[in-house]
């Protein structure tokens, strides 16, 4: 499990550089936002690979932290938090799958906490972050009432709590999964509001959607060797040496 979480979370690491190029080039300047830019994909390539993941982990880890103080980039709006957090969690490579466990918990939560303030109850927020973006412009057009939209901020929140504890409960596991993936995903197709932005939204989807697999430890850990027979080259990926 943790290889196929770990080259997922490179990956995504690696679309994150996009979002590191284009912001940064224009709060510290082109050299510096390419210098960052390339230790960035440069690391995450190595981290989806499996080549010295842990280093690359930490070099990564080094770069969301420096980014928050030496630019205007939020530690948690550009989801820096959650790629420091997890990077932290794969240096330390203790207790790697319940502490991925514990950090989706922690997301969800403290998302729908935040969430409980009279601006996002009022359905202000839903409106300016989906009803405003590209979707529902071009696609729907119609300003829904205000009823709905006081609706739809009740029901992410109450989603966002149940995602929160549903996936550490075997009997709603799956249904937390296919509540989550429909979740997310509504959240990049409604709230897209142009390139960079869906490149945002795209990452912190995704790598939301990456800390669902060590709930499924048992089915991937079952799958991967499967996997690996069919294509040699990706024992490289659960290498021991790797790690190092």
């Amino acid at each position: 499990m943790l290889t196929i979480f770990r080259a997922f979370f490179g990956m995504l690491c690696m679309l994150k550089t996009l979002d590191i190029a284009l912001r940064a080039d224009d709060l510290i300047g082109m050299l510096p936002a390419l210098a960052a830019s390339l230790i960035w994909f440069a690391a995450a390539v190595a981290l989806t690979l499996g080549c010295r993941y842990r280093i690359a982990a930490a070099v990564i880890l080094a770069i969301s932290v420096i980014l928050p103080i030496v630019t205007a980039f939020q530690w948690y709006n550009q989801h820096l938090y959650l790629i420091a957090s997890i990077c932290l969690i794969l240096v330390v490579n203790e207790y790697v799958p319940t502490l991925l466990r514990a950090q989706l918990s922690i997301v969800y939560g403290f998302a729908a906490i935040t969430k409980l303030n009279e601006s996002f109850l009022s359905g202000t927020e839903i409106y300016n972050s989906a009803v405003q973006r590209t979707f529902w412009t071009t696609f729907i057009n119609v300003d829904p009432p205000v009823w709905a939209l006081i609706g739809v901020s009740v029901f992410a929140i109450v989603v966002e709590l149940f995602l929160a504890v549903a996936f550490w409960l075997p009997r709603l596991r799956w249904v937390a999964l296919l509540i989550g993936l429909c979740f997310q995903i509504g959240m990049l197709v409604l709230m897209t509001g142009g390139a960079l932005s869906l490149v945002r939204l795209a990452v912190f989807g995704f790598l939301m959607i990456a800390l669902y697999l060590p709930f499924f430890q048992k089915e991937l850990d079952t799958m991967l060797p499967k996997i690996q027979h069919r294509w040699p080259l990706l024992r490289r990926l659960d290498s021991p040496s790797a790690a190092a």
